[in-house]
């Protein structure tokens, strides 16, 4: 019998988008290695901070940044290191990093001979080693600042903005352990390539493949099937310890003018034929006309005049939402007039964004678009087609489905968890596509739930379950024998 270490779990991914704004580095990316000096000399490893079982903050400013200096002037950062640094817990590490190209290292500690603008100091005060880098906030993918990214040990970077200790506090330790022996992961999948705002979508899946166990890979087979049909193939070797990388590669892009299966399948781990993997991604084309708009205003929106504007292929404006009332969220749904390629732009004229998140979703509850926003302006196309409006569903990543025996006989057994309570509902599809099953499912405190479903009725083959709600969808194969 087959070993089967499962990947990181995830489903179809549904969309027809493309950003055209301003974009960070993804949450939940790989964390690109430096090695760096701090402004007083001495040199500084992140992976091998990381190995060491810390967590990483990195605060990527500019010296003339109000945004910047106003939460330096929290001590928010100051505090998170002497309580958990190394002269408290000894479980973090916090590093500034000054990452304009234009500003010289004199203006950190505004000193004559600072050849831009600074606002003060940012050293006084500050337990913390600070670096000045371009090349880091470029690594990072950084477009505006302040942008705060907390990297965990298992090298997963993700943007928490501007929070205060408390909160960095409490999601220090918020991520998922090694698995016991041989487990292979792939930590990101993308697929959409951009969109040529008509009724064809490129696809382009990429992968990032990491040891997520205790025990070294050494080896292992690489393939990628689309709808059963092998696409890529390597075999790769060499030594990938706790947390290293083992792959990671982007497939040529194809027009997707139906419905698309992926499978990414590791095998042959450390020679043995035994041992594999399998990841399930897909795109899946679907319609809806209506969006809705929800966007929380900061401190200062009526002095900096924060708007949203939906606005035609040629400009022409369609929709504007005026943001003048300051700390509100506001709701709005809109349905599109016409047929055709549409953006949607957001505009801040203090050029500091927004505190809270503006997102769309489509006229059935599934996001479009969900972003913090903190620069002047950002803005996304999407198309409206015969058809309806096309919109984007995310994997849900933040939720565990184990399903067993499979291949099953007259019963499935179902485990769920995820990080947070909530509504999911839950359907099965057989090879013809029909629908077998759908139920509600409630996640308690608990945030698990573990139940039975019924196969005596079901014909031998091969059939699709799918979890989501409105942050995503998760999807994973069965066999009935």
């Amino acid at each position: 019998m087959k070993k089967i270490y499962k990947l990181y779990l995830a489903g179809f991914l549904i969309f027809s988008i493309a950003t055209t704004g301003f974009s960070q580095l993804a949450d939940g990316s790989f964390a690109p290695d430096f090695t760096a000096e701090d402004i007083n000399g001495v040199e500084y490893n992140l992976h091998d901070l990381l190995d060491e079982g810390k967590t990483v903050v990195l605060d990527v400013f500019a010296t003339w940044c109000p945004p910047c200096w106003s939460y330096h002037n929290t001590h928010a950062l100051a505090d998170f290191y002497n309580m958990y640094g190394p002269d408290g817990t000894n479980e973090v590490y916090v590093f500034g990093i000054e990452a304009d190209p234009t500003t010289n290292v004199e203006c950190i500690t505004n000193i004559p001979g600072c050849n831009s603008t600074t606002l003060g100091d940012w050293t006084e005060g500050v337990p913390y080693p600070v670096i000045d880098s371009e090349q880091i906030g470029d690594d990072f993918e950084i477009t505006y600042f302040p942008t705060i990214f907390m990297i965990y040990p298992n090298r997963l970077t993700y943007e928490v903005g501007r929070i205060p200790v408390g909160e960095l506090a409490d999601i220090r330790n918020n991520y998922d352990p090694l698995q016991e022996g041989i487990h292979p992961r792939v930590l990101n999948y993308s697929g959409f390539n951009g969109s040529l705002c008509n009724d064809l979508w490129p696809v382009a899946p990429g992968y990032t493949v990491v040891n997520y166990g205790e025990e070294t890979i050494n080896s292992c087979d690489i393939t990628v099937l689309q709808n059963g049909a092998i696409i890529y193939e390597e075999s790769w070797s060499g030594t990938a310890e706790s947390y290293d990388l083992i792959s990671e590669f982007v497939l040529p892009a194809i027009i997707a003018t139906e419905n698309v299966e992926f499978e990414l399948l590791v095998d042959n781990i450390n020679g043995d034929p035994d041992a594999s993997s399998s990841y399930f991604t897909g795109v899946t084309l679907e319609v809806n006309s209506e969006i809705n708009i929800s966007v929380t205003t900061d401190d200062f929106a009526e002095a900096h005049q924060n708007k949203v504007e939906i606005l035609t292929e040629t400009g022409e404006l369609v929709y504007t939402l005026d943001l003048s009332e300051p700390n509100k969220t506001y709701n709005e749904t809109v349905i599109m007039p016409d047929l055709g390629c549409y953006s949607i732009k957001f505009y801040d004229s203090g050029q500091d964004g927004i505190d809270g998140e503006l997102s769309v979703k489509d006229g059935d509850g599934w996001y479009i678009l969900r972003e913090s926003i903190d620069g002047p302006e950002f803005g996304f196309l999407f198309n409206v087609t015969s058809s309806g409006l096309s919109s984007a569903k995310d994997l849900l990543t933040d939720v565990s489905l184990d399903l067993y025996p499979n291949p099953a006989v007259d019963k499935l057994n179902l485990n769920l968890e995820s990080k947070s309570s909530g509504e999911y509902q839950l359907t099965i599809f057989n090879h013809l596509g029909q629908q077998t099953i759908a139920k509600n499912i409630t996640l308690n405190s608990e945030m698990q739930s573990s139940f039975e479903i019924n196969l005596e009725d079901y014909n031998s083959g091969i059939y699709l379950l799918s979890l989501r709600n409105d942050e995503g969808i998760l999807s994973k194969k069965f066999m009935v024998k």
